[in-house]
């Protein structure tokens, strides 16, 4: 499932606009995992890392009681008997998402890191006297 149009659509929107788009997600149809997968598909995509870390603090400030309820709930696992309600259904959803984030966000922030020592290295020899 390509986010693009999605991403695309929510760049293009003045600030304001797009925090009411994020204040307005639903969790009980499913929007906040939704989001987090959009975001977690720019970060695997390599683009748009600094509006992925940006758009995540503004979604966490907004939805943060959610995310700490389904992490305090262990996910929202039922019990493990496969009779879990459809709200149990979009924690687990909603928790998947987070971690596959996390560690997706992680895995970015290592590359990045390694980029930015590696100019950081090249800047450092072109300074450095030659003779």
């Amino acid at each position: 499932m390509s986010h693009t149009p999605f991403v695309d659509h929510l760049k293009g929107l003045p600030p304001a606009q797009a925090d009411l788009e994020l204040r307005s997600l639903d969790a009980a149809q499913g929007e906040l995992a939704l989001f987090v997968r959009a975001l977690t598909s720019r970060l695997r995509a390599r683009r748009d890392y600094e509006l992925v870390q940006a758009w995540m603090a503004v979604f966490l400030r907004l939805h943060g009681a959610a995310a700490v309820a389904v992490a305090d709930a262990g996910g929202g696992s039922g019990g493990g008997d496969g009779d879990m309600t459809d709200e149990e259904n979009g924690q687990n959803d909603f928790a998947a998402a987070l971690a596959e984030w996390r560690a997706v966000q992680e895995e970015e922030r290592r590359r990045l890191d390694a980029l930015v020592g590696y100019c950081g290295g090249v800047v450092g020899f072109l300074r450095s006297p030659r003779g």
